[in-house]
Parts: structure tokens; C-alpha cells; sequence
């Protein structure tokens, strides 16, 4: 639910600009939320029909480029603009349910890998190696949250934006951005519904997985039924999060 609503959130905002005077600013809207999460979804299940993890792998690399460069350029642009007059940074947080609700589901979603670490490591051909792996991303991810948020807490301060693309000046640069964001958040999606399908397609077929591994003259599904079966988990997966 997490990566569908960010990623319909993303491709919105490259075609959603703020139009109108600067005194009063009104959003001019092409589609409602609920279009751009149609075709979220629709990319999202065309794409998840790679069954093979390895793959679908390369997308990981896309997906560290495309979020890299966007908060490089957001980064630069807080640094460039320096602090604003009158900035104050927040000292009391918000008591509220709600924003402490939406505060953890945050910390949940910037640290969903973990869901599916178990079904990552039978994917490795070395799943010894895959405390470092580990180590290292948990590492880079929270550097990069503790520096972008500081940044924005230091020359925006109650100003800031949630997301933080939101609070760039309309124009092609903040669209690029949000671009990328997209690409990131789907590429990241894709993975997430890739390792979720397989798990639940070894979990329902296991026994006949089984026997294929250890005897090649064991029955198998047909080509067409593996489809069949395959399309509808991911189907299933990503429509879950219209529930």
C-alpha cells in the first residue's frame, strides 16, 4: 500500500502544477488521485510478470540512480537558498494520535525492505554475505534520512515539506525530480511484489517444487498455467492495496 500510494503521489505531482497568481495559487488538476493510481497499478502488473529475481535486479541500481540525483539537487538548492528570515526549526513535536500514527508508518515504509529480507537471501548465491549487505544499506539509509532531514529542518524549518520535492518551485527541475522519484519508488515496487509473488508461489506449489528439484522427470505446470497462476498473485498483491 505504501510503494502504490507514493508512487501514484509521485507521477501526480509531474503533472499537477500549482497555476494562478502568486497571492492566490489554486491546483490545477488533470486526473484525480485515484486515475494516477489506476495506472500505478497497471505499470505495476505489467512489469511484475518477471518471475526471476535476477532479472529484475538491474532495476535496483536504476532505482538508487533515480533517488540519488533528486535529493543531490534538493540538497543543493537548500544549501543555495540559504536559511530564510524568520526560519524557525520545530522544537515541539505534534502530540496529536494522528501525526504519531503517521509518524510510524513513515519509520515502517523508509525500512520496508526488511518485510522481505528472508525471501532475499534465498535468492543469493551467497547468503553468507548478506549481513554486509545489510549493514551497509542500513548504514547509507540512515545517513542520508539524518541529513536531508536536517538540512530541511535548518534552512526551512516549520516550512518543510512532507514530501520534500513538494516544497521545490514549480518548473521542469521539480518535475524531473518527481520523475525520478517515481521511477525509484517503482522500481523498488517491482522488486518488493517480484520476492512477495515468488514466496507465495513456492508456498502454494511446494511439494510439486520440490519434486522438480530433486527428480527432472517430475510433472510440471504448463508454461500457460505458471502465467495464469503467476499474473494472478501479482494481481492479488498489488489490488490489496486498493482494500
Amino acid at each position: 500500500c505504501g510503494f502504490q500510494l507514493t508512487a501514484a503521489k509521485s507521477l501526480e505531482a509531474v503533472f499537477e502544477t500549482n497555476q494562478g497568481s502568486s497571492d492566490q495559487p489554486h491546483q490545477h488538476k488533470h486526473m484525480c488521485s485515484y486515475n494516477y493510481n489506476a495506472i500505478v497499478a497497471a505499470v505495476m502488473i505489467c512489469m511484475s510478470q518477471i518471475r526471476s529475481m535476477h532479472e529484475v535486479s538491474w532495476l535496483a541500481l536504476l532505482g538508487v540512480i533515480c533517488i540519488v540525483i533528486p535529493l543531490a539537487i534538493i540538497c543543493g538548492q537548500f544549501v543555495q537558498g540559504g536559511r530564510r528570515p524568520g526560519t524557525v526549526s520545530p522544537m515541539e513535536p505534534d502530540e496529536s494520535i494522528l501525526a504519531v500514527l503517521v509518524a510510524m508508518m513513515d519509520i515502517i515504509f523508509g525500512y520496508a525492505g526488511q518485510v522481505i529480507f528472508i525471501e532475499l537471501m534465498s535468492e543469493m548465491h551467497t547468503p553468507d554475505d548478506f549481513p554486509k549487505a545489510v549493514t551497509g544499506t542500513s548504514v547509507t539509509m540512515c545517513g542520508t534520512y539524518l541529513v536531508v532531514g536536517c538540512l530541511g529542518l535548518h534552512y526551512r524549518g516549520e516550512d518543510v515539506t512532507s514530501p520534500v520535492t513538494a516544497g521545490m518551485d514549480d518548473g521542469w527541475l521539480k518535475q524531473m525530480c518527481n520523475a525520478m522519484v517515481f521511477v525509484h519508488v517503482a522500481m523498488a515496487y517491482v522488486i518488493e511484489v517480484n520476492v512477495l509473488s515468488s514466496a507465495i508461489y513456492q508456498l502454494c506449489f511446494l511439494q510439486l517444487c520440490v519434486k522438480q528439484s530433486s527428480d527432472p522427470s517430475a510433472p510440471r505446470l504448463r508454461p500457460i498455467a505458471v502465467t495464469i497462476v503467476w499474473c494472478s498473485i501479482t494481481v492479488a498483491l498489488i489490488g490489496s492495496a486498493f482494500v
